[in-house]
């Protein structure tokens, strides 16, 4: 699929997501002990389509790269991601991704790495002091998690905790199922 060029918006867009942000801000934040959010999932084809060999995925991944955009390596960091969490892929082109994501001349790839729940796995890393991480079991290749980290302290990111993740994508399960989704909510952090 042929996407069109992203450009900057103009000067009357700009005012109307300010004014809608404007809106948002104004709202109280709520309270109660739970954060809820409902969506909707839209059955999806698998991408079968995709090729099983990294140097074959990548090279296909890159006919859809934005002419004007500027970080090939963070752009494919992004395509692999969503691929790992968010597309109907297969094992053999989720793999192709791990192995691809690793080619990449930024990206680490280490053992014993903990996501937000303890579990260890070999990551794929990328970043620094703003660190990425996507976490893999060694023994049966799923993924763990997807998380973010802030490596040492950085003035720019001054208000994130080091050394921890602060934002944790953790996979419980994923895949394809019969089963319909249930109704899961999650709790707001220092709640009881």
């Amino acid at each position: 699929m042929d996407r069109p060029p992203r450009r900057r918006l103009p000067a009357w867009s700009r005012v109307g997501l300010a004014a809608a942000a404007d809106r948002l801000a104004a709202q109280p934040p709520g309270t109660g002990a739970w954060w809820r959010r409902e969506l909707r999932q839209e059955k999806l084809k698998p991408v079968a389509q995709l090729p099983t060999d990294a140097k074959a995925l990548k090279a296909e991944l890159l006919k859809q790269y934005p002419a004007d955009a500027d970080n090939q390596e963070g752009w494919l960091w992004t395509a692999g991601r969503w691929l790992l969490l968010d597309a109907p892929s297969t094992p053999g082109t989720r793999a192709a991704v791990y192995r691809m994501l690793a080619g990449l001349p930024h990206v680490k790839v280490a053992d014993g790495v903990k996501d937000d729940e303890g579990r260890a796995g070999v990551a794929l890393l990328l970043g620094d002091p703003l660190q990425q991480q996507i976490i893999i079991d060694r023994d049966s290749g799923d993924l763990l998690a997807v998380q973010s980290e802030l490596l040492r302290p950085d003035g720019k990111e001054a208000w994130l905790p080091v050394g921890r993740p602060f934002e944790s994508l953790l996979v419980e399960r994923l895949g394809w199922t019969d089963e319909q989704p249930t109704e899961k909510v999650e709790r707001r952090p220092g709640s009881p």
